[in-house]
């Protein structure tokens, strides 16, 4: 087997990099150069040694995996949220590749993967690249997209109890059709909420019916 090394680091370093670029925009987390480019250094230095790796299956996988973490680490330098840049880099990943897979299988281009730990694909290195800024392109679109929408149904909401408001971000609900006793809508908060107004006793015994 034959691996052109400069290929190997221009690609995963590229891709890599846009699929962490993308995951932290998606999440509204900050982009920060150095933990991206940093992402982009490990990503391509473990494709690097795959080859070396005589893996697959299942074990394959969770190296795989693990790496996707140690990334998702890597781009922000903290743990922190650490989980949900895992969550959506996995799915980004697996979302490009087999985006990329089906267009390249429409147009007859052979595409040899498995679960091994390395990845031998035929398809050219460039065009790779170029789908890889064009799905990270039109996933970040199609998220801000959803995130204006969404942003349109959440409005600021004063609350009053006891005297005591409390000014919170609220979202409108259309299909809640709970109402009180006495035919009042229904506002849904968080138990933490509660403790603006009420105090921990106060709370259990409206959990528990008492009050």
């Amino acid at each position: 087997m034959e691996v052109v090394i400069e290929y190997v680091l221009l690609d995963n370093f590229c891709i890599d990099s846009l699929l962490v670029w993308a995951t932290l925009k998606i999440l509204y987390q900050p982009v920060l150069k150095c933990g991206v480019i940093s992402a982009g250094v490990f990503g391509s230095g473990f494709a690097l040694i795959t080859p070396l790796i005589s893996l697959n299956g299942l074990l394959a996988v969770i190296i795989k995996l693990g790496m996707a973490f140690t990334l998702c680490v890597v781009s922000n330098f903290c743990f922190r949220r650490a989980l949900s840049r895992f969550i959506v880099f996995v799915l980004l990943t697996f979302c490009f590749g087999g985006a990329l897979i089906g267009v390249f299988s429409y147009l007859n281009i052979p595409v040899s993967s498995g679960l091994a730990i390395n990845y031998d694909s035929s398809l050219p290195m460039g065009a790779i690249i170029v789908g890889a800024v064009c799905f990270v392109i039109g996933i970040t679109k199609l998220a801000k997209r959803l995130r204006m929408k969404l942003s349109n149904k959440i409005i600021d909401i004063l609350i009053t109890v006891r005297e005591k408001t409390k000014l919170v971000k609220g979202f409108v609900d259309t299909g809640n059709l709970l109402h009180s006793s006495k035919g009042n809508p229904v506002i849904v908060v968080e138990e933490k909420l509660l403790s603006h107004w009420l105090s921990s006793e106060e709370r259990m015994a409206l959990f528990l019916e008492q009050i």
